[in-house]
C-alpha cells in the first residue's frame, strides 16, 4: 500500500492548531511543529516523504520490512542513524543532495542492493550496514573528504573504490564479505582500522598503514605489501609464507594456522606474538617479545640464547629438549607435553612453572 498525503482529511488536520508534542496521520507520527517525521506505520509498502519535513527521527521506519522504496526530497536536512534498521524489503537507497554528513544505519536490509550518496556528502561519520546480503554497489562521492564504513556480512560486495579526494579513513570493516577481492586506495593509504577477515581479498597496495589493527585472518592473501605499518595484525588461517623485513607492528602479531616457516631477523613485537599451530622451527637470534610468546603445538626444537619474553611463553606440545640458559620470563612458562625434564640454573620466570615433568 502507497500512502498518499494530499487527501481531504490530511488537509483538515493540517489545518488545525497543533498544541501537543507530536501529531498522528494515518498511521505516521510527527512532530507537532510537523518538521519530524517520527513514526511510520509498519504496514508501509512504499512512501514519498511530504517535503514539507526537514527531519526523519530515530527508530521512524525501522523494522517496516514491507517497506520496499522511499523517497527523499532535498528539503530533509537531517536522518537519525537508526531511522532505516531491518527494513528488510528495501531495494534501492537515495540520499537527498541537502546531506552533507552521514551517520546512519542500515543495518540488515538485506534486500538493499544499491545506495546512492550525493556528493554534496563531505564526511561519512559512520555507515552501517552489516548483514545487506544484496549489496553490490556503494560508490562513494568524489567530494568525500572522511570516511568510516562497517560492512559485515554484506556477502554480494566485491569490490570498493576510495575515491581520491579522501583525507581520513577512521575505520573500515568488511569482515565476512566473502566476495570481496578488491579495495581500491587511489590516495590514501592511511586507516584507522582495517578488518577484511573471512573476505576473499589477496592483495593489499604497497606503504599502507594501518593506525590500529589490520585484521586478515581466514582470507587467501599469500603475500603482505613492501612498508606496512600497522599497531596489530592479524594473520592467522591464512596462506602467509613469511613477513617482509621492512614489517612495522607496534602491538601483537597473529600467525597461528599459517605455513609460516620463517621471521625476519630483526622482528620486534610489542605486546603478543602467536605462532601455535605453525611449521617453524627456529626463531631469530634478536627476536624480542614484550608481552607473550605462544610456540604450542609447533615443531620447534631450539629457542635463540637470548630470548627475552615481557608476558607467558607457551611451549606446550612441542618437541623442544632444553631451555637457553640465560631465558628471561616475565609471567608463566608452559611446558605441558613436553620433553623437557630440568630447567637451566640461570633461568628467570616472574610466574608459574607448568607441565615440567
Amino acid at each position: 500500500m502507497a500512502f498518499d498525503f494530499e487527501d481531504d482529511n490530511y488537509e483538515n488536520i493540517f489545518s488545525e492548531a497543533i498544541t501537543i508534542n507530536k501529531y498522528t496521520s494515518q498511521g505516521f507520527e510527527f512532530s507537532s511543529d510537523h518538521k519530524t517525521l517520527l513514526m511510520a506505520p509498519k504496514d508501509i509498502i512504499e512512501f514519498e516523504v511530504p517535503d514539507f519535513v526537514t527531519t526523519i527521527g530515530p527508530s521512524a521506519f525501522k523494522s517496516c520490512e514491507m517497506l520496499e522504496r522511499i523517497v527523499l526530497h532535498d528539503s530533509i536536512r537531517s536522518i537519525a542513524k537508526d531511522a532505516f534498521e531491518y527494513c528488510s524489503a528495501l531495494k534501492t537507497f537515495e540520499l537527498p543532495n541537502s546531506i552533507e554528513c552521514i551517520n546512519l544505519s542500515f543495518r540488515n536490509c538485506t534486500s538493499l542492493s544499491s545506495i546512492t550518496i550525493p556528493d554534496t556528502v563531505k564526511t561519512i561519520k559512520a555507515f552501517n550496514l552489516r548483514g545487506c546480503k544484496s549489496l553490490k554497489d556503494i560508490r562513494l562521492p568524489k567530494s568525500l573528504e572522511t570516511v568510516m564504513l562497517y560492512l559485515k556480512e554484506c556477502t554480494s560486495l566485491s569490490s570498493l573504490i576510495i575515491p581520491e579526494s579522501v583525507k581520513e579513513i577512521t575505520s573500515l570493516v568488511f569482515e565476512g564479505c566473502t566476495s570481496l577481492k578488491e579495495i581500491v586506495f587511489t590516495n590514501t593509504l592511511k586507516v584507522g582500522y582495517l578488518d577484511l577477515s573471512n573476505s576473499s581479498i589477496t592483495s593489499l597496495p604497497d606503504n599502507l598503514k594501518v593506525g590500529g589493527g589490520l585484521y586478515l585472518s581466514h582470507t587467501p592473501i599469500k603475500v603482505l605489501p613492501n612498508n606496512l605499518c600497522a599497531d596489530c595484525l592479524d594473520l592467522s588461517h591464512t596462506l602467509i609464507t613469511s613477513l617482509p623485513d621492512n614489517l612495522k607492528v607496534k602491538y601483537s602479531i597473529y600467525l597461528s594456522h599459517t605455513p609460516i616457516t620463517s621471521l625476519p631477523d630483526n622482528l620486534k613485537v610489542g605486546w603478543d606474538l602467536d605462532l601455535s599451530n605453525t611449521p617453524i622451527t627456529s626463531l631469530p637470534d634478536n627476536l624480542e617479545v614484550e608481552c607473550n610468546l605462544v610456540l604450542s603445538n609447533t615443531p620447534i626444537t631450539s629457542l635463540p640464547d637470548n630470548l627475552k619474553v615481557g608476558g607467558d611463553l607457551d611451549l606446550s606440545n612441542t618437541p623442544i629438549t632444553s631451555l637457553p640458559d640465560n631465558l628471561k620470563v616475565g609471567w608463566d612458562l608452559d611446558l605441558s607435553n613436553t620433553p623437557i625434564t630440568s630447567l637451566p640454573d640461570n633461568l628467570k620466570v616472574g610466574g608459574k612453572v607448568v607441565g615440567l615433568k
